[in-house]
């Protein structure tokens, strides 16, 4: 579901586009993991979650200076391994990868991602917290 809040709960989504062009952004899980593993995007451990969710993919064509977010993206509290594309084309650098864990910590705060492409055309990942844990 799109939504467009401030600080969406735990396990969300969203999209960031503050270029001055379009640009098609797409995510998609490479792998699910108990912890996170040596090296950018890489996650270790073989928790047992639905087949769906090692298989999610998400993407969207996002006009300039807009925002999309979508909740209820990332529901299970394990670490995701991520790899992010822009107009078909990894980022620079391994700045399209990372290893996610949208479940609130011990301070009980959970984590949103997101994929935000900077004023320069730059692109890279993001993740924050959020006091609304969401599904979990």
């Amino acid at each position: 579901m799109f939504v467009t809040p401030v600080r969406p709960p735990a396990g969300s989504l969203r999209f960031e586009n503050d270029h001055d062009l379009p640009h098609a952004i797409a995510v998609r899980v490479t792998d699910i993991g108990s912890d996170p593993g040596d090296g950018p995007g890489a996650v270790v451990g073989d928790p047992v979650v639905v087949p769906a969710h090692r298989n999610l993919t998400a993407s969207t064509t996002i006009e300039s200076g807009e925002r999309q977010t979508y909740e209820g993206v990332f529901t299970e509290p394990v670490w995701y391994a991520v790899a992010f594309t822009v107009d078909g084309r990894e980022p620079a650098n391994d700045a399209g990868v990372t290893a996610f864990h949208p479940a609130p910590s011990t301070d009980e705060r959970g984590s949103f991602l997101s994929g935000k492409v900077y004023p320069s055309g730059d692109f890279s990942w993001v993740v924050s917290s959020t006091g609304d844990g969401g599904p979990f």
